[in-house]
């Protein structure tokens, strides 16, 4: 099978086999894993250096909330990750 993320797959999946289907549900939570990873890492040294204060947030989450329009648990959950 072709690069299961690339697009002109993704936009065909009703016309896939369930396995090819599978095959990019678990390649697609590897990648969110993979990049939760590095922006977990990033949001870290990002608060060492305390930018979130440096931008007016009280707290890193509504820093996280503010600039990325994520819910205020995804942003305390990425917080939490983070220490």
């Amino acid at each position: 099978m072709e690069d299961p993320l690339d697009p002109s797959v993704v936009g065909r999946l009703w016309a896939l086999p369930t396995a090819d289907v599978l095959g990019v549900f678990d390649t697609a939570m590897v990648e969110i894993h993979r990049l939760t990873a590095v922006a977990v890492r990033a949001l870290r040294e990002l608060s060492v250096r305390g930018v979130p204060e440096r931008d007016g947030a009280t707290k890193p989450a509504a820093w996280v909330r503010n600039r990325h329009r994520v819910s205020i648990k995804a942003a305390h959950r990425l917080v939490q990750l983070a220490k």
